[in-house]
């Protein structure tokens, strides 16, 4: 659902993320990595597509070009936290029905990290840890709530390009996608300061 306000935009009910000042001191250092189109990520969260209707993805399978020629599909701005069922609806998903959410950007990576991925029915977590822009790494995957925890296997500390793709067709959704870093206490989500497209 899409609500338009002159000259603000939002999504969910949630306002339009301004892009970050080159300037900005709020993000890690920068490493960047412009996408193949050439445009550099300036902006807090990553992008993210829900499709209702359709699971595009049974485990163990991992490819991206399964998200490509969806015009119908909703976009938005994932900030850390899944959608819930109530922000599925407003996509116009039946969240009883079958579905599929894929999430792309870059994540800050501080060396030693790691992620928790648990989902139902499946999701996947890839990264591309050599900076090519096509020679994406399977970290993490779960299917039927499984938890799974992998090392984001990246040479330095710096930005990374990063793929979630979540798809669900038995009416009992979830996601959980955490992070944990040496400076870290514990298991934390993701937020709009380590990730940006």
């Amino acid at each position: 659902m899409l609500i338009a306000c002159g000259a603000c935009r939002q999504v969910f009910g949630i306002p339009e993320v301004k892009p970050i000042p080159p300037d900005a001191q709020a993000l890690p250092p920068d490493g960047t990595h412009p996408f193949p189109d050439g445009a550099t990520p300036t902006s807090p969260g990553l992008r993210m597509h829900i499709l209702g209707g359709t699971a595009l993805w049974t485990s163990p399978n991992t490819s991206w070009t399964a998200t490509m020629n969806h015009p119908f599909a909703v976009e938005d701005v994932w900030l850390g936290t899944s959608p819930d069922q109530g922000q599925l609806a407003l996509a116009g998903v039946d969240p009883n029905g079958a579905f599929s959410v894929w999430i792309e950007g870059e994540v800050y990576v501080d060396g030693a990290q790691q992620v928790q991925l648990a989902a139902r029915d499946y999701a996947f977590f890839s990264a591309d840890a050599f900076d090519t822009g096509d020679s994406y790494i399977d970290v993490a995957s779960s299917a039927g709530g499984m938890i799974d925890t992998e090392n984001i296997p990246v040479p330095a500390a710096r930005w990374y390009a990063v793929r979630l793709g979540w798809t669900s067709s038995t009416g009992n959704p979830s996601l959980e996608v955490l992070h944990k870093s040496n400076a870290d206490p514990g298991w934390v989500r993701f937020n709009s300061m380590n990730l940006r497209h």
